[in-house]
């Protein structure tokens, strides 16, 4: 299959699409030119092209978040279009690397149904300070990234969910599905959002147009998940208020375990009482947005607010470990690695080699006295001159 971008250049697709397709159309590799490698494409389905598309893709073309790319994440938003003859097919886009997994592993209680399993759930093991640490700087590159489209004024993400997100081993985030975000100018809504998922949507969830405060609620839900391993909404109401019939149900309700309205729910899984491990400033901010914030959307925690926290909280956990280390280890660390500035160098002494020395030094003298007679009489003078 072969497209035209907007410098007239024919870019060579792989002729079978990428599995992260989704319902308005097929996502395909770039083959050729080699420069577009680390690029692929989207193409409508006939059905989802049309003006409004069109434009919807031009606005985002002229108004693209700074620093779409960076070493901790890559926002896949449309960098150029393509068509056919004349017709508009789609947009090029930044790839996903391909050994990147969706953050829905993540966010389950462990990591199933992948070859390398053991090795996410060593890395991001929840009970370990570094698997810990690692789940932070997670958090934290993906409220950065977040962060770069929310930022701009024009946009609301809508459809925040793990399943829009993809993460290297090292903890790169990818954010995916940027084209069906909610697009407005001068609080005038230019283009709906493409999807909602209820189960990440805050209360106002009739709303339209989304208010800027719909995406703080929706990454809180993803930011728990990945901490707790449990949607922050998953329990049993009590009875008065029906059988359980959605995690949506339970977010009208404001039934969050650590919330005010803990009464009204019958059980709840042991997985959230790990909240009360985690940092105090997270217990916080996750109060002020599902508590506070349930119905007063201007409350939530802040996007740029959480990834400073969690910026903080991951670099104060890695001095600590850092620390720990250091004193236990037989080995000297490297030049490189961090040290804690509170931390006094200090001059290690073995008692057993000092005794060694001793020893033989008292050997020497005594050789000594006995070859050279009334060396003796001047060493005594000597001593007692130093312990004077």
């Amino acid at each position: 299959m072969q497209v035209i971008n907007s410098s007239g250049e024919i870019l060579t697709l792989a002729p079978h699409p990428l599995a992260t397709g989704g319902g308005e159309g097929q996502v395909h590799k770039i083959i050729s030119p080699v420069k577009y490698k680390n690029n692929c494409v989207k193409i409508f389905y006939t059905s989802k092209r049309g003006p409004e598309r069109e434009n919807r893709i031009y606005f985002m073309l002229m108004n693209k978040p700074q620093e779409l790319k960076s070493s901790t994440h890559v926002v896949c938003w449309p960098v150029d279009f393509v068509k056919s003859d004349q017709e508009f097919l789609g947009f090029v886009m930044p790839l996903a690397d391909e050994k990147s997994i969706s953050l829905n592993f993540l966010c389950l209680p462990e990591v199933v149904g992948l070859p390398d399993a053991a090795f996410w759930n060593n890395k991001y093991n929840r009970n370990t300070p570094q698997g810990f640490i690692a789940r932070l700087k997670l958090c934290a590159n993906l409220a950065v990234a977040v962060h770069r489209i929310c930022s701009i004024g024009y946009y609301v993400l809508g459809d925040m969910k793990p399943q829009n997100v993809r993460v290297t081993h090292d903890g790169v985030i990818f954010l995916l599905d940027t084209d069906s975000i909610q697009i407005s100018n001068d609080q005038k809504l230019l283009f709906k959002a493409g999807a909602i998922t209820p189960d990440y949507a805050p209360p106002e969830i009739m709303k339209s147009p989304l208010s800027a405060t719909w995406d703080r609620f929706s990454i809180a839900v993803v930011f728990y998940q990945i901490l707790l391993g449990i949607h922050p909404f998953a329990s049993i109401p009590v009875d008065e208020l029906g059988e359980f019939t959605s995690i949506h149900n339970n977010i009208a309700h404001g039934l969050f375990p650590y919330g005010s309205n803990k009464n009204k729910i019958k059980s709840f899984a042991s997985r959230h009482k790990s909240f009360d491990k985690i940092p105090a400033s997270l217990q916080r901010f996750f109060l002020k947005t599902f508590e506070d914030g349930l119905n007063q959307p201007e409350l939530r925690t802040s996007i740029e607010d959480w990834g400073t926290v969690f910026y903080q909280e991951a670099i104060k956990r890695e001095k600590v470990v850092n620390i720990k280390t250091n004193t236990t280890h037989t080995n000297p660390p490297p030049k490189s690695a961090p040290q804690a500035s509170y931390i006094q160098p200090g001059i290690s002494i073995d008692i057993g080699d000092i005794m060694s020395w001793l020893l033989i030094l008292l050997t020497v003298l005594m050789f000594v006295i006995v070859v050279i007679p009334g060396l003796d009489e001047q060493l005594l003078q000597w001593l007692k001159l130093i312990n004077e």
